[in-house]
Protein backbone atom coordinates (compact mmCIF):
# COMPACT_ATOMS: atom_id res chain seq x y z
CA UNK A 1 0.00 0.00 0.00
CA UNK A 2 3.43 2.42 0.88
CA UNK A 3 3.58 1.73 -2.51
CA UNK A 4 1.41 3.14 -4.17
CA UNK A 5 0.71 5.90 -2.11
CA UNK A 6 4.47 7.26 -3.36
CA UNK A 7 3.93 6.19 -7.07
CA UNK A 8 0.37 8.28 -6.82
CA UNK A 9 2.26 11.52 -5.99
CA UNK A 10 5.28 10.87 -8.74
CA UNK A 11 2.67 12.13 -11.81
CA UNK A 12 0.74 14.92 -10.17
CA UNK A 13 4.21 16.06 -9.27
CA UNK A 14 5.52 16.66 -12.92
CA UNK A 15 2.13 18.04 -13.88
CA UNK A 16 2.61 21.04 -11.79
CA UNK A 17 5.87 21.61 -12.86
CA UNK A 18 5.17 21.46 -16.21
CA UNK A 19 1.91 23.70 -15.85
CA UNK A 20 3.76 26.25 -13.91
CA UNK A 21 6.35 26.75 -16.73
CA UNK A 22 3.65 27.17 -19.30
CA UNK A 23 1.72 29.74 -16.92
CA UNK A 24 4.51 31.52 -15.25
CA UNK A 25 6.24 32.20 -18.92
CA UNK A 26 2.94 34.54 -20.12
CA UNK A 27 2.27 36.27 -16.71
CA UNK A 28 2.50 40.13 -16.63
CA UNK A 29 3.02 40.86 -13.05
CA UNK A 30 3.94 39.35 -9.96
CA UNK A 31 2.38 39.50 -7.00
CA UNK A 32 1.23 42.88 -6.01
CA UNK A 33 1.93 42.88 -2.07
CA UNK A 34 0.96 40.89 0.87
CA UNK A 35 -2.91 42.03 0.94
CA UNK A 36 -4.97 42.33 -2.05
CA UNK A 37 -7.70 41.60 -4.21
CA UNK A 38 -8.44 40.04 -7.61
CA UNK A 39 -11.69 38.74 -9.38
CA UNK A 40 -11.13 35.19 -11.00
CA UNK A 41 -13.11 35.00 -14.29
CA UNK A 42 -13.63 30.80 -14.94
CA UNK A 43 -13.71 29.42 -18.66
CA UNK A 44 -13.35 26.25 -18.22
CA UNK A 45 -15.19 24.48 -15.78
CA UNK A 46 -16.71 21.55 -16.17
CA UNK A 47 -18.45 19.00 -13.12
CA UNK A 48 -18.13 15.29 -13.72
CA UNK A 49 -21.60 14.20 -12.29
CA UNK A 50 -20.84 10.94 -9.88
CA UNK A 51 -24.85 9.61 -10.58
CA UNK A 52 -27.51 11.14 -12.91
CA UNK A 53 -27.79 14.59 -11.86
CA UNK A 54 -26.02 16.85 -9.20
CA UNK A 55 -24.94 14.69 -6.00
CA UNK A 56 -22.64 14.07 -3.68
CA UNK A 57 -18.94 13.13 -4.94
CA UNK A 58 -19.36 15.18 -8.05
CA UNK A 59 -16.11 16.70 -9.25
CA UNK A 60 -15.57 20.28 -10.54
CA UNK A 61 -12.81 21.23 -12.37
CA UNK A 62 -11.12 23.94 -14.22
CA UNK A 63 -7.75 24.56 -15.78
CA UNK A 64 -7.01 28.22 -16.94
CA UNK A 65 -9.07 30.27 -14.49
CA UNK A 66 -7.65 33.65 -15.40
CA UNK A 67 -6.50 36.14 -12.33
CA UNK A 68 -6.88 39.85 -12.60
CA UNK A 69 -5.36 42.24 -10.33
CA UNK A 70 -7.62 45.19 -9.06
CA UNK A 71 -7.68 48.11 -7.12
CA UNK A 72 -10.67 48.20 -4.62
CA UNK A 73 -13.84 45.74 -4.58
CA UNK A 74 -15.89 48.83 -6.45
CA UNK A 75 -13.84 48.08 -8.95
CA UNK A 76 -15.29 44.31 -9.19
CA UNK A 77 -18.39 45.14 -9.32
CA UNK A 78 -17.91 48.06 -12.11
CA UNK A 79 -15.08 47.33 -14.78
CA UNK A 80 -14.18 43.74 -13.83
CA UNK A 81 -9.98 43.43 -13.26
CA UNK A 82 -7.29 45.17 -15.23
CA UNK A 83 -4.31 43.66 -15.10
CA UNK A 84 -3.76 39.83 -15.47
CA UNK A 85 -1.44 38.61 -13.11
CA UNK A 86 -1.97 35.15 -12.75
CA UNK A 87 -3.81 31.58 -13.67
CA UNK A 88 -5.56 28.94 -11.67
CA UNK A 89 -6.32 25.50 -12.27
CA UNK A 90 -7.85 23.02 -9.52
CA UNK A 91 -10.87 20.97 -8.54
CA UNK A 92 -13.74 20.80 -5.77
CA UNK A 93 -15.33 17.27 -4.44
CA UNK A 94 -19.31 17.91 -3.86
CA UNK A 95 -19.95 17.54 -0.19
CA UNK A 96 -23.55 18.20 0.12
CA UNK A 97 -26.13 18.13 -2.62
CA UNK A 98 -27.98 21.66 -1.63
CA UNK A 99 -28.59 23.01 -5.39
CA UNK A 100 -26.37 26.77 -5.59
CA UNK A 101 -26.10 26.23 -1.98
CA UNK A 102 -24.18 22.81 -2.04
CA UNK A 103 -20.69 22.77 -0.20
CA UNK A 104 -17.70 21.97 -1.61
CA UNK A 105 -14.17 20.71 -0.67
CA UNK A 106 -11.70 22.39 -2.77
CA UNK A 107 -7.53 22.27 -3.66
CA UNK A 108 -6.56 25.46 -5.71
CA UNK A 109 -2.73 26.01 -7.37
CA UNK A 110 -2.69 30.06 -8.10
CA UNK A 111 0.52 30.59 -10.99
CA UNK A 112 2.13 33.71 -10.89
CA UNK A 113 5.47 34.82 -12.15
CA UNK A 114 7.85 33.32 -9.96
CA UNK A 115 6.22 30.30 -8.57
CA UNK A 116 2.76 29.10 -7.35
CA UNK A 117 0.71 29.07 -4.52
CA UNK A 118 -1.19 26.39 -3.49
CA UNK A 119 -4.73 26.65 -1.39
CA UNK A 120 -7.61 24.32 -0.24
CA UNK A 121 -10.68 24.10 1.92
CA UNK A 122 -14.38 24.66 1.61
CA UNK A 123 -16.46 26.66 -0.74
CA UNK A 124 -19.78 27.17 -1.07
CA UNK A 125 -21.06 29.62 -3.82
CA UNK A 126 -23.50 31.55 -1.61
CA UNK A 127 -21.42 32.50 0.87
CA UNK A 128 -17.74 34.09 1.63
CA UNK A 129 -15.60 30.81 2.56
CA UNK A 130 -11.76 30.83 3.22
CA UNK A 131 -9.05 28.77 2.34
CA UNK A 132 -6.08 27.92 3.61
CA UNK A 133 -2.89 28.60 1.69
CA UNK A 134 -1.05 25.30 2.35
CA UNK A 135 2.10 26.29 0.29
CA UNK A 136 4.20 27.69 -2.40
CA UNK A 137 7.11 26.75 -4.79
CA UNK A 138 9.64 29.61 -6.47
CA UNK A 139 9.65 32.74 -5.00
CA UNK A 140 6.45 31.94 -3.14
CA UNK A 141 8.00 28.93 -1.33
CA UNK A 142 7.20 28.75 2.54
CA UNK A 143 4.41 31.54 2.05
CA UNK A 144 1.55 30.83 4.21
CA UNK A 145 -2.09 32.65 5.39
CA UNK A 146 -5.65 32.48 3.56
CA UNK A 147 -7.81 33.73 0.61
CA UNK A 148 -11.14 34.75 1.06
CA UNK A 149 -13.30 33.53 -2.29
CA UNK A 150 -17.28 34.31 -3.20
CA UNK A 151 -19.15 34.62 -6.06
CA UNK A 152 -19.16 37.49 -8.19
CA UNK A 153 -20.88 38.48 -11.24
CA UNK A 154 -20.59 37.35 -14.67
CA UNK A 155 -18.41 38.52 -17.07
CA UNK A 156 -16.89 38.52 -20.83
CA UNK A 157 -14.09 37.01 -21.59
CA UNK A 158 -11.40 39.78 -21.10
CA UNK A 159 -12.92 39.90 -17.14
CA UNK A 160 -15.13 42.96 -17.75
CA UNK A 161 -18.53 42.77 -15.74
CA UNK A 162 -21.63 41.35 -18.19
CA UNK A 163 -24.62 40.32 -16.76
CA UNK A 164 -25.18 38.39 -19.59
CA UNK A 165 -21.56 37.23 -20.27
CA UNK A 166 -20.62 33.52 -20.40
CA UNK A 167 -18.12 33.14 -17.73
CA UNK A 168 -18.34 32.62 -14.33
CA UNK A 169 -16.37 35.17 -11.25
CA UNK A 170 -14.58 34.84 -8.10
CA UNK A 171 -13.50 37.59 -5.68
CA UNK A 172 -10.28 36.27 -4.03
CA UNK A 173 -9.03 38.42 -1.03
CA UNK A 174 -5.61 37.28 -0.65
CA UNK A 175 -4.01 37.63 3.09
CA UNK A 176 -0.04 36.31 2.28
CA UNK A 177 2.37 35.50 5.38
CA UNK A 178 6.28 35.04 4.69
CA UNK A 179 6.61 37.08 2.01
Amino acid sequence: MKLLTVFAFVPIACITATANAKFSDKLLKPIPKKNFRTIEVDTTGTITYLMDGEGVGDIFTWTSGKIFQTADAADIETKGGDILIAESEGHCIRLSNLGPASDWNCFYTFYFKGGSLMAQGPFNAMSKTKLAVTGGTGAYRGVGGQIAVFSGPMVDENGKVDENGPYFTYHNDFRLLGL
